[in-house]
Parts: structure tokens; C-alpha cells; sequence
């Protein structure tokens, strides 16, 4: 802020305030959040992990691929359980599956989990998401014994569970303990961008 004040015979004084430092980080991250630019990312979880994504609507799907591309991990985002089942007949081996608990045309996303471990292994990290908070819906994740997590999912939520994933020993195709235990967290709709407009 600049201030002035002058007296007849005595000249004029100009009075420069300065706001409290930013340093350019900070500055580069207020402007870019101002103009709506995407957020730097963030250090990659994992370089190279592969997770499967199973989610029949369009914008969700997107939106979780882009979330875990920016993480560094190899993504494989699908509709419904065959073409998932294409990718892992090409070669992708998936280190954790994401998938819709309630997928289109009636399909269920616990059968979609089933048919992929009997695939690759009972060991393979799983996480199942839903917008329904039906007792019976969160009841036959739990007897699946994978976890679950509301939509809208918050992605540091995501992110712990892929950390935990990631961090176990056994991977895709091992038939021995997974390390993954079983969790139940719901999602706030506060800082999220994995959004789903539907019940899923």
C-alpha cells in the first residue's frame, strides 16, 4: 500500500507497506489455484504399480484413472467385469483392483471381485466402492472380507489404501496371505474429486 502527504513549503512523503513475504512456491500455487489450473502433483505413490479399475460410469471412471495416473501408477479403467477380463488376457496383471460395488445392467461388483481372484489369486489387494449405505450392501462387502469405501471417495483415503496395498509383500497371482486387512471408511464430500452422480 502507498500513502502520500505533503505540506505547502515542506515537500511531500510517500509511505510504501508491504504485505508479509510469500515465497514463490506459495505464490506459483495461490495463482495457479486463482486461474484454475490442475495442483503441481504429488510425489508418485508407487512408479509402475498397476491397478485395475472396474466403474460403469463415465465421469467416475475417468476422474479415478486421471487420480491414479497422477500418482505414477499404470492404470487399466473399465466398465464391467469383460473387459477387464481382456486386459488381464493382454498381459495386465493388476497389483489391486478398484471396483463399483453396483456396476450396470444389474452386475454385481462382489462377483466381478471373485472372478478376478479365482484368476489371479485370492491374494490380490481389493477395494470396493459404493454410494449405497444399505446395511445388506456394506454387509456383503464385509463377508467378501475386502474393504469399502463411500462414494464420493476422498482421495487420501484412496491413496492410504493403495500405500497399504503396495506395501504388502505377495502381489497379483499369489496364492498366500494378502497383508491387506479388511477396513470400512466413509467418504466425505469436503476436498473430493473422485465425485459419482449416481448410486453405484
Amino acid at each position: 500500500r502507498v500513502a502520500v502527504s505533503s505540506a505547502p513549503g515542506e515537500g511531500s512523503r510517500f509511505t510504501i507497506q508491504l504485505g508479509e513475504a510469500v515465497d514463490a512456491a506459495t505464490a506459483a500455487t495461490a495463482t495457479a489455484t486463482a486461474i484454475g489450473a490442475a495442483p503441481a502433483p504429488v510425489a508418485p505413490l508407487s512408479v509402475n504399480r498397476r491397478v485395475l479399475v472396474i466403474e460403469d460410469d463415465y465421469d467416475t471412471r475417468t476422474a479415478m484413472e486421471r487420480l491414479l495416473a497422477s500418482w505414477g501408477s499404470d492404470v487399466r479403467a473399465v466398465p464391467a467385469l469383460p473387459p477387464a477380463l481382456d486386459a488381464v488376457e493382454d498381459g495386465f496383471a493388476p497389483d489391486a483392483l478398484i471396483v463399483d460395488l453396483r456396476l450396470a445392467d444389474g452386475a454385481s461388483g462382489v462377483d466381478a471381485v471373485k472372478t478376478l481372484r479365482q484368476l489371479l489369486g485370492p491374494s490380490l489387494a481389493t477395494l470396493l466402492v459404493t454410494g449405497d449405505a444399505n446395511a445388506a450392501i456394506v454387509a456383503e462387502a464385509r463377508q467378501l472380507g475386502v474393504p469399502l469405501m463411500f462414494k464420493p471417495v476422498r482421495p487420501a483415503r484412496l491413496r492410504a489404501f493403495l500405500a497399504q496395498a503396495f506395501a504388502a509383500p505377495c502381489n497379483a497371482g499369489q496364492a498366500a496371505g494378502s497383508g491387506i486387512q479388511p477396513i470400512s471408511v466413509a467418504g466425505s464430500a469436503a476436498a473430493d474429486v473422485v465425485k459419482q452422480p449416481k448410486a453405484g
